[in-house]
């Protein structure tokens, strides 16, 4: 009998001490990262590199919200640029300032950036991506100053061919390189604010003589 009641007391007692080590699973807690500081303040436009941060849920997306964000402050660059210089300049510039000055932004947003690289990346969360990307200037500048001589080329080269065709001929071609010309002239507002010793004096000529002729037809 005082057996029994030994071996009972014995197995509650380990019963009590196994119970006791035993303890409540914890709910996992989410780590709150801060952002990062190359994302809350990205480096400033230098005269050597244009920077652009972006998220996404992809790190494709995360680029291309970059992208659009170094576009948008090199569009608000070059209106301030402009707009506040609009009095200093005299002649045919100054009216293509004013008529195009309103729509700078969103020319602006026209452009592709396919020269750039990525300086900073961090996966925040499995759909969360964060990243910051730097182009350089200088060939940034080469390439758009390749696309417009390509375009001014083309334009004369059209021109020569079609001088001796009829007035309607010519009157559509004109309009329509007019309406390219306009296009044109916003990239020599992103050249300007890009290289401050570009000239723009022989594209402007070409504009303008593309204007008058489409005036006169």
């Amino acid at each position: 009998m005082n057996f029994f009641w030994s071996g009972l007391l014995i197995g509650m007692g380990i019963f009590s001490i196994s119970g006791c080590g035993k303890t409540e699973p914890q709910p996992m807690k989410e780590e709150i990262k801060t952002l990062p500081s190359w994302y809350l303040m990205p480096p400033a436009m230098t005269d050597e590199y244009l920077y652009g941060v972006g998220n996404g849920a992809t790190p494709d997306e995360a680029r291309n919200s970059a992208l659009e964000n170094m576009i948008a402050q090199l569009g608000v660059s070059i209106a301030s640029s402009y707009e506040s210089s609009l009095n200093l300049r005299k002649g045919y510039r100054e009216y293509l300032m004013h008529t195009t000055s309103h729509t700078i932004k969103s020319e602006v947003a026209k452009l592709r950036i396919s020269n750039y690289e990525t300086v900073q990346s961090e996966k925040r969360a499995y759909n969360q991506f964060l990243t910051l990307i730097r182009s350089d200037r200088s060939q940034l500048t080469q390439g758009l100053i390749k696309v417009l001589d390509q375009k001014t080329d083309k334009i004369k080269t059209q021109a020569s061919v079609i001088a001796n065709s009829n007035v309607i001929s010519r009157y559509r071609f004109y309009r329509a390189s007019s309406n390219a010309s306009k296009e044109m002239f916003s990239t020599l507002l992103v050249l300007n604010t890009l290289d401050r010793d570009f000239n723009d004096k022989p594209y402007l000529k070409s504009i303008s003589k593309i204007d008058t002729a489409y005036q006169s037809l």
